[in-house]
């Protein structure tokens, strides 16, 4: 590094996501790219309650500041003070958020990095972070997200898997539920659930049924329908780190566009997602052993907040992936693990 190099780069970098956590792990490439560009760097994170948890068991993160998940004029004066006390030479910006982009530029960084406007196009979210970070000259040579649970939430999922040895499947039947955010048009039919289970359980794999607190009506409801494959229900006892190093351990994770889905390919686990109302062009899990399923037009719709979709909207639905597809797809990622 050149001695001029070495006096314009940044000794603290501040990277700005405080939703979802399948933002926050989409975001983890670009982090890893930064780490890469500048290892003298301390890179800091700012994520909401929900989801800073992703940034605490990154490498590369040797800080992490609570956020606010949701912004208002109040919040953003805050925000501004919290970064402009911080002091950081550089802010990532990884969002589009009016009042974060105010907060930002009102702390005064040396280099403010933001998003580019345009979500014209189906590109996909990780890409669209390494285009910011190489618009001011960043080498991005990280596009896929990885992600390693730590001791304590491998004992943590020890301890909730309890003694069995038997492999089994992760199912996360609810999810696409966020801090101001509730969009179940995501979610794959609880009865194509009991389908599945029933197959993969005849296939050796003993189901495991996750989720957050309000998913677990809906998973008590799918493993009374199992219940002779004796189902292990997990649903609401696990934080994020501890629900990651079990899928960690399982032979199989399928879900739906939720942010579960992104940690099951960051940890590396063979993962099933279903696609309906969302663009996997564009929002996709990242992973060497992933595979996406959804109806053709999924691939083709324009960027739409569900949370203001009215009920005369017509928009692709999981329901329309079969569990025949699942079952093909999942023989198709053990073939290609097995080489």
């Amino acid at each position: 590094m050149s001695a001029q190099t070495a006096q314009s780069s940044p000794l603290t970098i501040a990277i700005i996501k405080p939703c979802c956590i399948g933002d926050c792990v989409m975001a983890l490439p670009a982090i890893q790219s930064l780490a890469a560009a500048f290892p003298l760097a301390h890179i800091h994170a700012y994520a909401g309650r929900h989801s800073a948890p992703i940034f605490r068991a990154s490498e590369h993160v040797s800080r992490v500041y609570l956020s606010p998940d949701q912004l208002n004029a109040a919040r953003m004066l805050g925000m501004a003070w919290n970064l402009r006390t911080a002091g950081h030479d550089w802010i990532v910006l990884l969002d589009r958020s009016r009042w974060l982009i105010s907060a930002a530029r009102s702390a005064a960084p040396r280099k403010l990095v933001k998003l580019s406007p345009s979500r014209s196009n189906p590109r996909h979210e990780v890409d669209v972070y390494l285009d910011a970070l190489e618009a001011v000259g960043v080498r991005t040579p990280f596009n896929v997200p990885r992600l390693t649970p730590g001791s304590d939430a491998r004992e943590s999922a020890a301890a909730a898997l309890g003694t069995t040895e038997q492999s089994f499947v992760v199912l996360q039947p609810g999810g696409a539920e966020n801090p101001g955010a509730s969009m179940l048009d995501k979610r794959w039919p609880a009865k194509h659930y009991f389908h599945l289970a029933r197959i993969l359980a005849e296939r050796g794999l003993r189901p495991v049924l996750t989720g957050g607190p309000t998913d677990v009506n809906l998973c008590v409801q799918i493993a009374n329908e199992i219940v002779d494959f004796n189902p292990v229900m997990l649903a609401g006892r696990l934080d994020i780190m501890t629900s990651a190093a079990v899928i960690e351990q399982a032979s199989l994770y399928v879900g739906t566009d939720t942010g579960i889905s992104h940690l099951a390919a960051a940890v590396g686990t063979p993962t099933i997602v279903i696609f309906g109302p969302t663009n996997p062009l564009r929002y996709a899990p990242r992973g060497d052993r992933v595979k996406i399923l959804s109806p053709a037009a999924s691939r083709t719709l324009p960027e739409i907040d569900l949370r203001k979709v009215t009920e005369s909207t017509s928009l692709p639905s999981t329901a329309d992936v079969s569990v025949d597809e699942v079952i093909d797809a999942y023989d198709n990622l053990m073939k290609k693990s097995s080489r």
